[in-house]
């Protein structure tokens, strides 16, 4: 548990070095792995929004959600969304950042033209690095973290099925916290249960299944 916190309070140092403030999209294109949640809470905890996207939407669909929520910086799992992304950023001109969860090869970071690329593992260690050499970032972390609002948006989820392009669906933290209370209420979860997860964790389901088992310890 130890490691989990801190590789999301590192990332979410990461993200805010890269520019995205409260309120700014961040995208995640990414397959269900450990890295998701570590991605999805950086997110949250550093006041951005997070805008899943299915990594196995085409390149349209993909462009079109992104520039509709228009992201900043997008987490993808590995070089196939790494090259999708690079393909798509011409047509996304809020994005500025890719980190990628597991590269194949050393990415080339900053960029003279086009998004700059980094490695999620270097970005941990460089926020990891932060902290130790100076100790207020860990509380401005926490602070940030606590300040967030019942109102503040939490999520841009993207329906799919529908007619026309995908509609946005903004959800605040009071839509997550109140579906947790009420599953809370009915089904019976205790912190020594061992759950599989199933669905992917950019469906709102499964993610709000994940966050109840955290929820619980």
């Amino acid at each position: 548990t130890r490691e989990f916190v801190e590789q999301v309070r590192a990332l979410s140092l990461g993200l805010r070095r890269f520019g995205v403030e409260r309120g700014d999209r961040v995208g995640l294109v990414c397959e269900s792995r450990p890295e998701w949640s570590v991605a999805d809470l950086a997110i949250l905890t550093s006041g951005a929004v997070n805008v899943p996207v299915y990594p196995t939407l085409s390149a349209a669909q993909t462009q079109f959600i992104l520039r509709d929520a228009g992201v900043k910086v997008v987490v993808v799992s590995d070089d196939v969304q790494l090259a999708k992304l690079l393909g798509l950023a011409p047509e996304l001109p809020d994005l500025t950042t890719v980190i990628v969860v597991a590269p194949s090869a050393r990415v080339p970071g900053p960029a003279a033209a086009g998004p700059a690329v980094h490695a999620l593992e270097t970005v941990v260690k460089e926020g990891r690095a932060r902290i130790g050499a100076d100790a207020s970032l860990a509380r401005q972390y926490e602070e940030r973290a606590r300040s967030l609002g019942a109102e503040d948006v939490a999520t841009i989820i993207y329906t799919s099925g529908t007619t026309g392009h995908p509609k946005g669906v903004v959800l605040t933290h009071r839509n997550i916290l109140s579906n947790l209370t009420a599953v809370n209420a009915v089904v019976q979860i205790r912190g020594d249960d061992e759950p599989m997860s199933f669905l992917p964790l950019s469906h709102v389901f499964e993610r709000l299944a994940l966050y109840l088992f955290l929820l619980l310890g």
